[in-house]
């Protein structure tokens, strides 16, 4: 059902994570450091572009997110009217100097997302409904 006012929108999503493995090879002494993932989901519909962040890297193992989407640009919310939207995950290990070389890449595997539209959905009704409820108690 398509919403008629649209407040918000968050996204929730579950699953796991593993660190990743970098080797600087720089003019210092060989470096072998771990390096997390980090997330966000932007999502488009029409002309409109909201984003959501993780507000950290995530740590090795499992883990829970949501996060509110924001407007990009000053975008309302009257693109997703028609119910539709195109939503991106995203999981990057972030950005490295240029002297690191991935030995083992983080990855990241996502075993549940859903969307909450806070909103206002019109429930249809025919005209007759409620003369239909009367009639059943008379």
């Amino acid at each position: 059902m398509k919403p008629s006012l649209i407040h918000g929108v968050s996204i929730r999503a579950r699953g796991t994570s593993a660190y990743g493995q970098r080797l600087c090879t720089s003019i210092f002494d060989p470096v072998q450091q771990s390096y997390p993932v980090e997330i966000y989901a932007t999502m488009t519909a029409g002309v409109g572009s909201w984003i959501a962040f993780y507000d950290s890297y995530l740590f090795p193992g499992s883990f829970q997110w949501a996060s509110t989407f924001v407007s990009t640009g000053g975008t309302t919310w009257q693109p997703l009217h028609d119910g539709t939207c195109e939503l991106t995950l995203r999981g990057f290990a972030g950005y490295a100097p240029e002297c690191f070389e991935s030995l083992v890449e983080a990855t990241l595997s996502m075993d549940e997302v859903s969307l909450a539209v806070d909103g206002e959905f019109p429930t249809p009704a025919k005209v007759s409904t409620w003369g239909r409820i009367k009639a059943w108690y008379r």
